[in-house]
């Protein structure tokens, strides 16, 4: 029980502390100016720098965090001589990213994931123990229809030699159909993952995010149901990248989120196997992974200088709808994760 006077009352300080709880170390009552500084007592209560179980999907939102504080899942992938990619912690050991990332890779004993602020102390590179690969990725699969590449079942998961010791630089985010996320969720026992795919993506525009290179948090919104058609639709027109394209669906299936509409951000290179996420009930929950993309806005920069796509160029970005490989990653994280019933 926390107990706050607010204001130029006089408070009884004696009163006041006697109706807090009373434990080691903690604090929990307060004596406060005005409202305004509600907000620091709050980041005290909310210390989660005090979280040592993998807890998923929590972030320091607080003005004085870091950004690596805000998304603390987020790590990067550096493989050798290529460019690097993104991906996102759902455990204590393992890493979700896309298949693309690794589908030339030769050696993984050479590849790196770090994990935490590469500017704090806490920061670490991990070796990769294991990539699970899911078998139906073949970027090159549609080649002999007219279509160059083609990113279905962009998905892999990385097991990294060691376990990540939590802390606010990292730790896990919440993976829809999981009993972590249930609970994040607050929705009783018993609930289904397609309970879990009702509220998290119940909009036709649904505002999300995803982590630049320099570890923003930028601004996207996942396009559902008639909205999804009108997004995806303007890849047939893209005779650049698809010119003997008949039918959209044959480049983008059902297993893609769409966002790249007007307002969004669009992702770089480099950025690529980063979780799409959002926020509900002040817990993040990963829905998507970032796949692929009609306009590259940091063109052959890596410093992420975002630019407009240029007249008659009309981005569009797509990323792996998690709820649509569920079998896959319950293949491969069963006993890992506790899955809620399909």
């Amino acid at each position: 029980i926390y107990a706050i006077g607010v204001g130029s009352l006089q408070v009884d300080w004696k009163e006041l502390n006697n109706l807090g709880s009373k434990k080691d170390g903690e604090r929990h009552a307060f004596i406060l100016k005005d409202v305004q500084a509600l907000s620091q007592v709050f980041e005290h209560m909310l210390d989660i720098s005090q979280l040592t179980d993998p807890i998923c999907g929590v972030g320091n939102m607080s003005a004085n965090a870091s950004a690596q504080e805000r998304t603390p899942w987020h790590v990067t992938i550096k493989p050798k001589s290529q460019e690097t990619c993104r991906g996102a912690l759902i455990s204590d050991q393992w890493v979700l990213t896309a298949a693309h990332c690794l589908s030339n890779a030769e050696d993984r004993t050479l590849w790196r994931v770090s994990v935490g602020d590469p500017n704090f102390q806490g920061s670490k590179e991990f070796q990769i123990e294991k990539a699970e690969i899911s078998p139906g990725f073949n970027v090159f699969s549609k080649k002999n229809q007219g279509i160059p590449e083609f990113y279905g079942d962009d998905i892999a998961l990385l097991k990294l030699t060691q376990k990540v010791k939590m802390s606010t630089h990292a730790r896990p985010i919440c993976l829809p159909c999981t009993v972590g996320a249930n609970l994040a969720l607050r929705r009783l026992p018993g609930s289904t993952c397609r309970d879990h795919e009702k509220e998290l993506l119940n909009q036709v525009s649904i505002p999300a995010h995803f982590v630049a290179l320099n570890g923003d948090k930028l601004n996207i919104n996942l396009k559902t149901g008639s909205e999804w058609t009108n997004c995806v639709k303007v890849v047939s027109k893209d005779k650049t990248t698809f010119p003997n394209l008949t039918d959209v669906r044959e480049v983008v299936t059902d297993q893609f989120l769409c966002s790249g509409t007007q307002g969004d951000d669009s992702p770089c290179k480099g950025e690529s196997g980063g979780a799409v996420f959002l926020e509900r009930r002040l817990r993040f929950f990963q829905v998507g992974l970032v796949s692929w993309g009609l306009y590259n806005p940091c063109g052959s920069s890596s410093k992420n200088s975002r630019k407009p796509a240029p007249h008659g160029k009309v981005p569009r970005d797509f990323h792996i709808n998690l709820f649509r490989l569920q079998p896959w990653l319950r293949q491969h994280l069963e006993g890992i994760l506790n899955f809620v019933p399909l």
